[in-house]
């Protein structure tokens, strides 16, 4: 039975494709077919490295915080949020991957209040130190 489907795969995300299929006998290749053009889909932004705050330029109401740019290998960054918990305890554990987006009160996310710092509508946007309360507003909440 002759193969009239075949899957390619891994492809990259958010890629452009061009397909051609030619046939190949013991006399060599026949012509090449017309080419197919496609898309992939983007796929989940890679994970973000975890920012880290400079000590020695922390004040009592400012915090510099180092930025890295996320990749943009599964597809273009539309948007990166700088999210904040307020925490009693600095070795409590913030879990930020249950946070759903709105300014609250979020015992059960390990932190008194979550909020959107600075909100980037690109990653070229994305500085690469960045202060925490210098009364700038960043597009946050």
């Amino acid at each position: 039975m002759p193969v009239t489907e075949y899957t390619v795969e891994p492809l990259v995300p958010d890629t452009d494709w061009t397909f051609s299929v030619a046939a190949h006998t013991i006399k060599g290749m026949g012509d090449k077919s017309a080419t197919v053009q496609g898309k992939t889909e983007p796929d989940e932004p890679a994970t973000v490295i975890i920012p880290t705050a400079d000590t020695t330029k922390t004040t009592q109401t400012t915090a510099v915080i180092t930025l890295t740019k996320p990749s943009e290998r599964n597809g273009a960054i539309g948007q990166v949020d700088l999210l904040v918990a307020s925490v009693e305890n600095p070795s409590d554990s913030v879990r930020f991957e249950n946070y759903d987006g709105t300014d609250k009160y979020s015992p059960e996310l390990g932190a008194e209040a979550i909020y959107v710092a600075a909100r980037f509508e690109s990653r070229d946007e994305i500085p690469e130190e960045f202060t925490l309360g210098d009364g700038n507003s960043y597009g946050g909440g």
